[in-house]
C-alpha cells in the first residue's frame, strides 16, 4: 500500500516538474525595433531573459529572395523543425502576423530538434511561446549565413543578408519588369472626400510599409494608391515617420503580397551613373524615364539632393530613382522648372534612421499645410508713361516646394514681371500698356498640386496724362449701340466712328474688357473714319466694352462703354410630337436650362391659331420642368412654339418647336 502511494507522488512530482508554474524564466514582450537589411520591420518578438526570440518562419520570409534564404518544414512524425539553405521559402499565410497580444505567460522551453540542411543545431535555447517556436538569431546566423547586430542608441536589432548573387547591370526592360510593379500612384483627399492631388510612392515590403514625399501627403485628411500590375486600390492607414525639410515620408498601407524595392549601396551614387526614375506624372501612372547622375549631392537649402537627368514632371514626386541595378537610391522630389532636364531626388540615406514602430492617421499628425500672402497696396494707379511697383511677402507652414504667380484680368492694360526674392519678400513691377482699368490678382500656391495657400488682388488703373482739360481740337466719336444682348453662338459686330483733325497716324483705337471670360473681340480693317469691332461671346455672362480713342502719348479723345449680356439657354420636351383627337388632351413636360440672366420665363404660340389650345401648369419643384397640357380643337396640323424669355431683357434665349397634329 506505501509503495503505491509512493509511485503515485513520484508520478505528479514528475508531472509538475513539465508545468509551466515552475518555468523560471523572465519572459516578456519585446518593445525592441527591427531592420532587415536596413528596412524596419514589425514583427513579433519576445525577450527572455535580456535576449531577444524570434520566429523562424518570420525569420525566413523577410529573408526570402537573399543569398541568405532558407526553407522551413516540419516533420510531424519525428516533431523535428527543418531547414533547408539556399532555398526560397513558401509562406503559409501567417508570417509577421501580430495583434500585439502578450503571450508571455505561455513560454515554455521546447525540446524540439531543429536540423539544418539534415545537420541538427544543439546547444541553442528554443522556446514554445503561443505554439510557435521562437529562436535566437545569434544561435543561427553561423548556419543559416546571415548577420546580426544591435543598435543600442536606438534600441534596434540589424539583420543582413547575404546578397543573392553579384550585382548584375540590368537592361531598361529589365528594370522597368521588375520593379515598376513595386511603384505606386497616390492619391491624396481633403475632409470632404475631394481629391487635392496625387503623386507616387514606393513599397520596401510586402507588408506595405512605402516609402513617399512629405509634400504629397502634407495636408491629406485621407489617401489611398493604386497599384499598377494589378490595379487595385489600397487604403493608406497612416504615417510611421516624416521629416518636413528632407521632404520623406514612411506610409503603412492596408494590405500585403506588394512587390518590393531593395535599397541600393549609396556608394553607387556617383556622377555620370545611369538612373531610372518611375512615377506617376501627372498621373500617367508608371511612366519609366532614363538619364544619369547629373551631380550625386547637389546642395539646396538643407538638403543635398541626388541631381539626375532622368526626366519627371509634377506628380512624379514621391516615385523611385532606381540604379543600373534596379534598387532604389532616391525618391523623386522637384524640378527645376527655368531649366531643362535639371531634377532632383531625396536620398535613400536620409531614410537610415527612419522609424516603423507605430503609425498615426494623417489627422493625427499632419498639420494642415499655410501660407499667408500680404501685398503692399490693394489699388495702383499709373498714368502711360509710368511704372508701378507692388511688394508681396509670402510666408508658409507646414510646407515646402511653394511659388508665387499673378495673373492680369485685362492683358491688354497692363504687363507685369517678377523682381528676385529677398527672403520671403518679391517685388511685382506693374507696365502700363494703355488707358482703362484691371484687376492683378497674386496667388502664393505649392508648386507640385497647385494648392492656393493665399491670393490677393490689386485693382490697376491706367490714365492718360493730360485727359483733364480734354482736346483742343474737333473731335466726332460715335458707336452704333451701347448695349448688346446675343447668346452664347451669336457673333454680333459693332461699328465705330472715329474723327479727329490730326493725322490719322497720331491718333489710335483701343478696346478694354471687363470680363474676357464673357466675350473675346477682335477689329476689323479701317474703312475711311469707320471700323468694326467683332465680339465673340464664350460664356454666358455679362461684360463691359470699354471703345477708347486716344492719341499716342495717352491723351484720350473720346470713349464709350458697350454692356454685353450673353444668354444661353435650352429647352427640351419629353416627345417629339403630340397627336390629339378634338377634345382630347396630352401634358407634355418641358425642361429648361438657362445661364447669363438671373430669371426666365417659358412662354408659348401656335403658328396656325384655332387647331389646339394649352395652357401651363406649376413649376415642379427642380425650377427647371414645367408642364404644358394640349387640347385639340379641331382637325388641323400646327406647330406650336416655345420660347426662353429673360425677365429683365425680354430677350429670347432658346426656342423649340413641336409639331402638333389633331384629327
Amino acid at each position: 500500500m506505501k509503495k503505491k502511494l509512493f509511485a503515485l507522488l513520484l508520478v505528479l512530482a514528475l508531472l509538475l516538474g513539465c508545468s509551466p508554474a515552475v518555468f523560471a524564466a523572465s519572459v516578456v514582450l519585446s518593445n525592441q525595433s527591427l531592420k532587415v537589411d536596413g528596412v524596419p520591420v514589425r514583427c513579433e518578438m519576445y525577450n527572455i531573459d535580456g535576449n531577444n526570440y524570434f520566429k523562424l518562419r518570420d525569420l525566413a520570409y523577410l529573408l526570402n529572395g537573399t543569398g541568405s534564404q532558407f526553407a522551413v518544414d516540419y516533420d510531424s512524425a519525428t516533431r523535428r523543425i527543418l531547414v533547408t539553405t539556399g532555398t526560397g521559402y513558401s509562406p503559409v499565410g501567417s508570417e509577421l502576423l501580430f495583434s500585439g497580444e502578450d503571450k508571455s505567460a505561455t513560454a515554455v522551453p521546447s525540446n524540439q530538434p531543429l536540423l539544418v540542411d539534415g545537420r541538427e543545431i544543439t546547444g541553442i535555447a528554443v522556446y514554445n511561446i503561443g505554439n510557435n517556436n521562437y529562436f535566437q538569431l545569434r544561435d543561427l546566423k553561423d548556419a543559416l549565413r546571415f548577420a546580426v547586430d544591435y543598435d543600442s542608441s536606438t534600441r534596434t536589432v540589424l539583420v543582413n543578408s547575404l546578397r543573392a548573387e553579384a550585382l548584375r547591370e540590368l537592361t531598361p526592360e529589365e528594370i522597368y519588369a521588375s520593379c515598376a510593379p513595386a511603384v505606386f500612384y497616390v492619391e491624396i483627399y481633403d475632409e470632404t472626400g475631394w481629391c487635392m492631388k496625387t503623386g507616387s510612392g514606393f513599397f520596401l515590403t510586402s507588408g506595405g510599409l512605402a516609402i513617399t514625399n512629405y509634400h504629397v501627403i502634407s495636408g491629406a485628411d485621407s489617401a489611398s494608391i493604386t497599384v499598377s500590375d494589378t490595379g487595385r486600390v489600397y487604403r493608406v492607414l497612416g504615417v510611421y515617420d516624416y521629416n518636413v525639410e528632407e521632404d520623406w515620408a514612411v506610409l503603412q498601407i492596408d494590405g500585403s503580397g506588394f512587390q518590393t524595392l531593395e535599397i541600393g549601396d549609396p556608394g553607387y551614387d556617383v556622377g555620370g551613373a545611369t538612373v531610372y526614375a518611375i512615377g506617376s506624372p501627372l498621373g500617367l501612372q508608371n511612366t519609366i524615364s532614363q538619364g544619369i547622375i547629373s551631380n550625386p549631392s547637389r546642395r539646396d537649402g538643407a538638403v543635398n539632393y541626388i541631381q539626375m537627368s532622368a526626366a519627371i514632371s509634377p506628380g512624379s514626386s514621391g516615385g523611385a530613382l532606381l540604379n543600373k541595378y534596379g534598387q532604389v537610391i532616391g525618391i523623386t522630389s522637384a524640378t527645376y522648372t527655368d531649366g531643362q532636364n535639371l531634377n532632383l531626388a531625396i536620398p535613400m540615406t536620409y531614410l537610415e534612421n527612419m522609424s516603423a514602430e507605430e503609425y498615426l492617421p494623417f489627422s493625427d499628425h499632419s498639420d494642415q499645410p499655410s501660407g499667408v500672402l500680404t501685398l503692399s497696396r490693394n489699388t495702383l494707379e499709373l498714368t502711360l508713361r509710368e511704372e508701378g511697383v507692388i511688394s508681396a511677402t509670402a510666408v508658409e507652414q507646414n510646407c515646402s516646394g511653394v511659388t508665387i504667380r499673378y495673373s492680369i484680368q485685362d492683358e491688354d492694360i497692363v504687363s507685369c514681371t517678377w523682381g528676385e526674392w529677398n527672403g520671403d519678400d518679391i517685388d511685382l513691377y506693374v507696365e502700363p500698356l494703355s488707358i482703362g482699368s484691371t484687376e492683378v490678382t497674386v496667388y502664393f500656391l505649392i508648386s507640385e498640386t497647385e494648392t492656393v495657400l493665399d491670393s490677393e488682388s490689386v485693382q490697376v488703373t491706367v490714365s492718360a496724362e493730360n485727359s483733364g482739360s480734354g482736346p483742343a481740337f474737333p473731335v466726332d466719336f460715335e458707336v452704333s449701340t451701347r448695349e448688346v444682348l446675343t447668346g452664347l453662338f451669336e457673333p454680333v459686330d459693332i461699328a465705330v466712328y472715329a474723327y479727329s483733325s490730326v493725322d490719322d497716324d497720331k491718333a489710335v483705337i483701343r478696346r478694354t474688357i471687363s470680363d474676357p471670360y464673357v466675350v473675346e473681340c477682335t477689329w476689323s480693317e479701317w474703312d475711311g473714319n469707320w471700323i468694326t469691332l467683332n465680339v465673340n461671346p464664350l460664356s454666358a455672362g455679362q461684360s463691359d466694352i470699354r471703345i477708347s480713342y486716344s492719341l499716342e502719348d495717352g491723351t484720350l479723345l473720346a470713349e464709350e462703354t458697350v454692356h454685353v449680356s450673353v444668354f444661353y439657354g435650352t429647352i427640351t420636351a419629353d416627345t417629339e410630337q403630340v397627336t390629339l383627337a378634338p377634345g382630347e388632351s396630352q401634358t407634355v413636360v418641358f425642361s429648361s436650362y438657362a445661364s447669363g440672366g438671373e430669371w426666365f420665363t417659358l412662354r408659348y404660340e401656335f403658328v396656325e391659331e384655332g387647331i389646339a389650345e394649352a395652357e401651363w401648369g406649376d413649376w415642379y419643384d427642380n425650377g427647371s420642368d414645367c408642364p404644358l397640357t394640349i387640347t385639340g380643337v379641331r382637325s388641323g396640323s400646327t406647330v406650336i412654339e416655345i420660347r426662353m424669355i429673360d425677365s429683365d431683357t425680354e430677350y429670347c434665349m432658346a426656342t423649340l418647336r413641336l409639331p402638333v397634329q389633331v384629327y
